[in-house]
């Protein structure tokens, strides 16, 4: 989490948090008074601060949690598979990604992924996606998702104690960001106004390299097991548009800035 004076953001891995923490920083006139990468909510966050998070397709995620482990060696999943002697998963081909893909999903491997995951998350009724999700959008996560058995209570705690109010998704990172500072400009401090997206591209934008697998990309993923994510990520999907669009639905504020263009 990132929070500044008057505006908070959640930083879901491999969403662009990297580069909208970075943007914020560089476009607010405001000291960031709290931040702990990917971190849970602390206890003595105001709930009425204005608050964003940022989503990506979840299929896509895994590519780049995938990725990320076959070429740095790092990062929590990665860790978590090789202390239990599995990092050999990590091969830099689709194969070995459909493979990996698949041991991930299983909800059997639940505590060789993550022991919060296998003590604390909704395992039979989600993948290790959504409970970072929730883990990171829900005061007092832990405690609320222990008690989460099915989809209906899953989508139950989400509706009624999410702190976000607006995303930024990934696939359209900058148009997003700027419609989401601009739909709540009055109410956080700037360093500059707001002219265009494309002004603000050109003062925030930074150069990600992705590291590449060759024929590895979301549509060379066997359909089963695309399917599979849908089915373990469910709730990311209904509650982002992905089940309804690969690039998710614009989130309120900037569907209705759109249409007001």
């Amino acid at each position: 989490m990132h929070e500044f004076e008057n505006i908070a953001f959640l930083d879901q891995q491999k969403t662009g948090s990297t580069t909208i923490a970075r943007a914020l920083r560089k476009l607010l006139a405001e000291k960031e008074i709290y931040f702990d990468t990917h971190g849970a909510i602390p206890a003595e966050f105001d709930k009425a601060k204005k608050c964003f998070i940022s989503v990506r397709e979840p299929l896509s995620i895994y590519i780049s949690l995938f990725k990320f482990g076959a070429g740095s060696k790092k990062g929590s999943l990665y860790n978590s598979l090789r202390k239990k002697e599995l990092s050999h998963y990590y091969e830099p081909t689709l194969g070995a990604f459909e493979t990996w893909l698949e041991f991930v999903l299983d909800p059997a491997n639940a505590r060789t992924l993550n022991y919060d995951y296998a003590d604390y998350g909704p395992v039979d009724c989600a993948g290790i996606l959504t409970f970072r999700f929730l883990d990171l959008c829900l005061p007092k996560s832990r405690t609320r998702l222990k008690k989460v058995t099915t989809r209906e209570k899953l989508e139950r705690v989400l509706g009624r104690k999410h702190v976000y109010s607006e995303y930024v998704r990934t696939e359209s990172l900058y148009e997003d960001l700027f419609g989401v500072l601009r739909h709540w400009e009055s109410d956080i401090k700037l360093e500059a106004p707001l002219t265009t997206p494309e002004d603000m591209i050109a003062k925030v934008k930074t150069q990600n390299v992705s590291r590449k697998i060759k024929g590895l990309t979301p549509d060379s993923v066997s359909p089963r097991l695309r399917n599979l994510v849908q089915e373990r990520e469910w709730l990311i999907y209904r509650t982002f548009g992905y089940d309804q669009s690969p690039n998710g639905l614009p989130t309120s504020c900037i569907a209705n800035s759109a249409a007001s263009r």
